[in-house]
């Protein structure tokens, strides 16, 4: 699969509104928050045009139950994906396979995970700058590593972890 960064799609915002109700509907009252985050939300960086969304819920061990009509939806249910105390479910696009959203649910427990991707997405946009750094890092990184994904992620983890710092001390 390669890496494929779009520049900034001022429709992404109404994608991610689309599929919030959705979401909402299957959900309903298990569901305590919804957020567009990733590099989607940030306004007028170029992305991979994949819609990230995070769910909080009272109970991750309920979400189990909701898996047949996430699927009637297109996702693909991946477990936890390498984070606890997550549900990770994938959309592609029907014809191209192309992944189009990303759907991140947490425990309402889960609190540091959540507050680090919130604080992620709105550190960036409260700072145009830096927000910029991200967006000139996944260019070199699509570049250098435009067919692997693992090594394009795990080149950002170090910025990442910066503005999550920065973020955290800028918010609180």
């Amino acid at each position: 699969m390669n890496i494929e960064l779009e520049d900034y799609n001022p429709n992404w915002p109404n994608i991610y509104l689309i599929e919030k109700e959705k979401l909402q509907d299957i959900l309903g009252r298990d569901l305590m928050s919804i957020h567009h985050i990733g590099s989607t939300a940030i306004p007028n960086i170029k992305a991979k045009p994949i819609i990230d969304i995070l769910c909080v819920v009272k109970n991750i061990e309920g979400i189990e139950r909701y898996h047949s009509a996430k699927q009637n939806l297109g996702y693909e249910g991946l477990g936890e994906n390498g984070i606890s105390s997550r549900r990770f479910f994938l959309k592609r696009n029907k014809n191209t396979q192309k992944r189009t959203h990303h759907v991140h649910i947490f425990d309402q427990r889960a609190q540091g995970q959540i507050e680090r991707h919130l604080d992620f997405r709105d550190y960036l946009r409260e700072n145009p700058k830096e927000a910029r750094n991200y967006e000139a890092l996944k260019e070199k990184l699509a570049l250098w590593y435009p067919e692997n994904r693992d090594k394009y992620t795990d080149g950002k983890e170090e910025f990442i972890r910066e503005i999550e710092r920065k973020g955290k001390l800028y918010f609180k």
